[in-house]
């Protein structure tokens, strides 16, 4: 057999090497995307089909919002902050939650979590600031930060936020969160919960947070830096949803 020339095994040893490079780049990808799921509704170019419901949330950062201007967009439901903590209550939310209502749009009320305060308080603040009316979006829990609480006590505690409300209304809430500080931070198995995610960078694709797996959540939270008419544009800021399915569908998620 005749010796191989020196550049060729050159060019071998470069493609092997390669091969090997992108075959431990691909399985480390996808032990790191354990939770990756399709979205239902997107095309194949990674868009998202018309097909799924438009939202937005809102709290007084927005600004004061134009209803009738709001109205002729193709926003269908809102989700408006309501409290935070053991006593903080939105100064918009009592005329963004009646106002929006009267407009006509589907209407969810959320609680930005305070990890360093009791949950059962909480829960409870939250309660007592947001009358619930038959047709509202099931309560939502946001919870995004930790403040140094230890994983073990913040999964316990949102456990009886989420138990106290649901006490109260029936059905499980809603848990708002990204996939990063979920697995970094809940160590407990919370998939009862309907699922509203964060993330705002993606191709056409959703990564789930641990527990939710294929295609569970409900709904998306795709862009913060939205613009709407009827909201200030000069926020530039307004965080744009999603919901996975029909408006028959999404009123399985709302009080009955």
């Amino acid at each position: 057999m005749k010796k191989l020339p020196n550049y060729v095994l050159v060019i071998l040893i470069v493609l092997l090497v390669s091969a090997l490079i992108f075959a431990l780049f691909v399985r480390k990808k996808d032990h790191r995307n354990k939770y990756l799921a399709p979205t239902t509704h997107s095309d194949t170019d990674g868009s998202v089909s018309q097909n799924m419901l438009h939202g937005c949330d809102i709290s007084h950062w927005n600004g004061q919002v134009n209803w009738t201007a709001l109205k002729k967009t193709d926003i269908t439901f809102l989700f408006i902050k309501a409290t935070q903590g053991l006593t903080y209550v939105d100064p918009d939310f009592e005329e963004n939650w009646t106002t929006a209502r009267n407009y006509g749009f589907l209407r969810g009320a959320y609680h930005f979590y305070q990890p360093q305060n009791d949950p059962q308080l909480q829960a409870e603040h939250f309660l007592k600031t947001v009358e619930l009316e038959k047709g509202d979006i099931l309560p939502v829990l946001d919870i995004e930060i930790s403040n140094g609480v230890s994983n073990e006590t913040l999964s316990k505690d949102i456990g009886i936020w989420i138990n106290t409300v649901k006490d109260k209304i029936g059905r499980y809430p809603i848990i708002y969160t990204d996939l990063y500080f979920w697995n970094a931070h809940i160590v407990d198995n919370y998939s009862q919960c309907p699922l509203w995610l964060a993330e705002w960078e993606t191709s056409g694709k959703l990564y789930m947070p641990k527990g939710w797996v294929g295609e569970d959540w409900v709904f998306w939270q795709y862009s913060s830096t939205g613009t709407l008419s009827g909201i200030p544009s000069s926020k530039n800021r307004t965080d744009m949803d999603y919901f996975n399915g029909s408006l028959h569908a999404l009123r399985h998620y709302t009080i009955r």
